[in-house]
This record gives structure tokens, C-alpha cells and sequence, in this order.
């Protein structure tokens, strides 16, 4: 009988071994360093592929090692492979301090000027070690940073890009080939608006788009995939050759554009329904009774440099509560706040559980992708005053589907954000708008959530490699600028036509004579 029973044990042990090893991959996702938020969509995907039974590992700065400790504490699963970095985070805050001041062609020139300086990718060697060690069946890369595709191709391991974004130009042009005319779709910090393509709006999204290409060559990584053995790869070169690429954006909130049948717009993956708002602050929102603001510029706490004309406008708003998310209470900045009695402020909050909550009258937001997905997931109105990247797009989008204003974070005059603000708050026209695209984001993910369609297509592709089989036709071979747009043939049909005129009219000129 105990014979009986070991063998018994033994059977469902190597039957259980058998099941996991066919059902189970081992899947390490990248993050882009110091790009917290990027980090959250990271470990979402973590958690469902957990959920699903496979081995996971994420890489991440050793910068972040706070905030990883903080928002993965409950993710003992998760094999965690440390990036070093040459910074630290006084020098880290003081860019960011920067990036609140500068334009957004100053922030390029600065942003051209560090790469030039900067080696992108200097520890490679070490986090090749580290990838060989937890032997990965796929790579599932953050595609705005380079360093992870030389891990992949110097190891030969398939891999996934995701977006954190929602579908920018020219990025999605060099690096997936997505076809994306200036005149149709806005270029990164541009703020153009293509439901009303003015020729001046054209011109400024069309030299924005030639700045941020210029800039993207000094970005081509060339140098680090050189000294990894791989001198004919580059950024760009590399990022195409991922197997499918997800861009964590919903359809509903972003411009129409077609895509290729490997680049998936699957929807943003951080808003979802519940969480829990401390009892105090819940409180706080119900005796506002729908005049209550809540003000986050994002996981980076941007904000500091600027609190001065906002606190200036809660002090003249007495009747409107203002929960205020900051990266440090403490700080000089926002000691006049803190005495403010409309004003808490607040160093960590769920922001889902905030946006949530019926009470809330409008998001005072910095227009990052994240933040304008939750607040139009939980129909909320929003002011946004865009920093850097793609925030002016996120904001040109919320003004465009009517649930939202924006201000130029250089025009910010407390007379001004409280016109904005009130303006918001007042008029129902916004909360109308944003509670329309909530029912279409919330109706969008009843047919398939976008964490699922993402670990289906993990799933799809990594059986996929172990079967040697191709899941998405090959991609077109990429074209110059110039080809893509027709320049050289719009300039060989001009000349014919110059030609061929002046042949004609010669040719008249000569009958006329005789």
C-alpha cells in the first residue's frame, strides 16, 4: 500500500512537472529607467502573466528600488534584475526640475545634447549576464528604451515591444514602420490637432516632425550595439525586428491611423474599477459635495516649480477642496499650501480609487498617458498643463473629445488657472462628455480587457517560436522619408510636366509661326 501510494505521488509530481513546463514560459519584461509610470504598466503585466502560470521577471534601474519596493511588495514571485545607474536621485529631480521650465524644443536641444555626451547602454555585459541567468522564452521590451533590444539580439532571445502611449509619430514611423503623414497625425509635442488641420498647425506639426527625426539619429544607439559585436544594428534596426508590438492605448481616445497587422492597439492597462480611498480623504469629497479637486502631475511629482500661482488660486477658491498629490510634503514649495484649510496634501494616493469616487469634481493632471486614461476610464473632467513628451497630445486629445481644457505650463498666471479651473468645474457640459467615453472604454473592455489581449499575445507568440511558426505576415522592407512620402516621384512628375509643357508650347509657338 505505501509502495502503492509513493509511486502514486510520484506520478502526479512528474505529471504536474509535465503540465507546468508545457503551459508555463519563463517572460522577462523591461522598463524604461526612471519612467515610473512605465513601471506600473510593467508589473500589471507581471501580475496577469503570474496569474496565468508562468515565470516572470522584470529589469528595472536601481534608482527605482523604492518604488519597486513599495509597488511590487505583494509580488514575492517576481525575479527582479537590477540595472545600475550613473545617477542619482538629486540629479535625477534637478532634470526634472529643468524639463518644468524648458519649451519643448529647448527640452529637445537638451535632450540631443545628453545623448551626445552619454554612453546610452554602459552596462551591457552585466545585464547580459543577468538575462543568460534567468533564461528567458521571450522579452517583452518597453520600446522607448534601446538598451534592452541589444540583450535580445546579442542573445538571440524573440521579443515583444510595448508602448506605454498612446500611437506617436514619427517613433511608430522609424521604428515599426506604421505609415503616419504629418498632416494626419500629431508628432510628438507638437500639440497638433489633425480634426482641424490649419496650414499653420500643418507647418509647426511638419518642423516638429523634422526636429524629432534630426534628433532621433544622434539616438540610434549605434555606438552600444557596436561594442556589443553588432555594428550593422541600430535602435530602430533592432525595434522592427520585434515578433508583435502593443500599444496600451485605447482606440477610442486616439486618432484613427492604419496599422500593420503586428502593431496592436490593445487599450491602457492601469484603469480599472474599485480600490480603496482612505476614509478621510472619501470624507473630505462628500462634504465637497462635487466642488473638490484632485491634483497629481504624475509618478514623477512634477509640480514643485510651479506651485506658487496654484496655491495662490485655492487660497482665492476657499469653497473647493483640493487633495494635492506631491512627491514631498515637506517641501519649502508647498508650505503655504499646507495651511491652506481647503488643502490636503497628500504623498500617495490610488489614483483609480480617487478618480473613482463619485464625488470628485474634476483632475488637475500633468496630461500623462496614464492619467488620462483613468480619468476618462472613470468619466471624469479634466484641466490638464503639460510638461514634456507626449503630455500636449494627451491633452489636445481630452480637449478634442470635449471632457477636458488645457493650459501652457509657461503661461501659468493664477487669474488664468482659476478661470480654467472654475470653468471645469461649472460647466456640465465636461462631465457629460467624459461620462459618454467612459461607457465606450468601460463597453470596449467587456468584450476583451486589454491585460488579457496582451498575455494572449504574449502566450500566442511564445508557442509560436517554440513551433518555428510565423504569426504575422513579413513586414514591407523600410523606406527613406523621402520614398515614403513620394518626394522623388512628385519631383520626377513635376519636371515631366515642366518638360512636357514646355514641349507643347514650343511645339504651339512653332505652328503659330508658321
Amino acid at each position: 500500500m505505501l509502495l502503492r501510494q509513493w509511486g502514486a505521488a510520484v506520478l502526479l509530481l512528474v505529471l504536474l512537472c509535465g503540465l507546468t513546463d508545457a503551459l508555463g514560459a519563463t517572460v522577462l519584461i523591461t522598463s524604461k529607467p526612471y519612467a515610473r509610470s512605465h513601471h506600473l504598466n510593467g508589473l500589471r503585466l507581471a501580475r496577469a502573466l503570474h496569474e496565468r502560470g508562468h515565470r516572470v521577471g522584470m529589469v528595472v534601474s536601481a534608482l527605482d528600488d523604492t518604488f519597486m519596493a513599495k509597488h511590487a511588495a505583494d509580488m514575492p514571485y517576481l525575479h527582479q534584475l537590477r540595472e545600475p545607474s550613473d545617477y542619482t536621485e538629486e540629479m535625477v529631480r534637478s532634470i526634472f526640475d529643468q524639463v518644468e521650465k524648458k519649451s519643448n524644443l529647448e527640452m529637445l536641444t537638451m535632450m540631443v545634447e545628453r545623448l551626445r555626451t552619454a554612453e546610452p547602454c554602459p552596462y551591457t555585459d552585466l545585464m547580459l549576464s543577468q538575462c543568460r541567468d534567468f533564461q528567458p522564452d521571450m522579452l517583452v521590451i518597453d520600446g522607448a528604451s534601446p538598451c534592452p533590444y541589444i540583450w535580445a539580439e546579442k542573445l538571440g532571445l524573440p521579443h515583444i515591444s510595448f508602448l506605454p502611449v498612446q500611437p506617436l509619430q514619427p517613433i511608430l514611423s522609424i521604428h515599426h514602420d506604421v505609415p503616419m503623414s504629418p498632416a494626419r497625425w500629431p508628432c510628438m509635442g507638437s500639440g497638433y490637432n489633425p480634426y482641424a488641420p490649419s496650414f499653420l498647425g500643418r507647418l509647426g506639426n511638419q518642423m516638429t516632425t523634422y526636429m524629432t527625426v534630426a534628433a532621433w539619429q544622434v539616438f540610434t544607439v549605434q555606438s552600444s550595439f557596436a561594442k556589443a559585436g553588432m555594428p550593422e544594428l541600430s535602435y530602430s534596426a533592432a525595434a522592427r525586428r520585434s515578433r508583435a508590438v502593443l500599444i496600451l492605448s485605447d482606440p477610442l481616445l486616439d486618432h484613427p491611423a492604419p496599422m500593420p497587422s503586428n502593431v496592436k492597439s490593445i487599450g491602457a492597462l492601469l484603469p480599472h474599477e474599485g480600490g480603496e480611498l482612505e476614509i478621510e480623504l472619501a470624507a473630505l469629497l462628500e462634504r465637497a459635495g462635487g466642488r473638490s479637486v484632485y491634483m497629481s502631475f504624475g509618478t514623477t511629482g512634477v509640480g514643485g516649480l510651479s506651485a506658487r500661482p496654484f496655491i495662490d488660486v485655492w487660497a482665492q477658491l476657499p469653497n473647493v477642496t483640493v487633495i494635492w498629490k506631491v512627491s514631498n510634503a515637506s517641501d519649502a514649495a508647498f508650505s503655504e499650501a499646507a495651511k491652506l484649510p481647503n488643502v490636503r496634501l497628500v504623498e500617495w494616493v490610488d489614483q483609480n480609487a480617487m478618480l473613482g469616487h463619485p464625488d470628485l469634481g474634476m483632475f488637475l493632471t500633468h496630461g500623462g498617458h496614464n492619467s488620462i486614461s483613468e480619468a476618462a476610464f472613470h468619466g471624469v473632467p479634466i484641466l490638464a498643463v503639460a510638461i514634456f513628451g507626449d503630455q500636449w497630445e494627451s491633452a489636445a486629445r481630452a480637449k478634442f473629445h470635449g471632457f477636458g481644457e488645457s493650459l501652457d505650463k509657461r503661461m501659468l498666471r493664477s487669474e488664468v488657472i482659476k478661470e480654467h479651473v472654475v470653468k471645469v468645474l461649472e460647466n456640465d457640459g465636461y462631465k457629460q462628455a467624459a461620462a459618454r467615453l467612459s461607457r465606450g472604454m468601460k463597453l470596449f473592455r467587456k468584450r476583451r480587457h486589454p491585460v488579457d489581449s496582451a498575455v494572449d499575445l504574449i502566450e500566442d507568440e511564445i508557442e509560436a517560436v517554440k513551433e518555428d511558426a510565423a504569426s504575422f505576415p513579413l513586414p514591407l522592407p523600410p523606406l527613406r522619408w523621402w520614398q515614403n512620402s513620394q518626394v522623388d516621384v512628385h519631383v520626377a512628375l513635376a519636371l515631366l510636366l515642366v518638360l512636357g509643357g514646355g514641349a507643347l508650347a514650343r511645339l504651339l509657338l512653332c505652328c503659330y509661326d508658321h
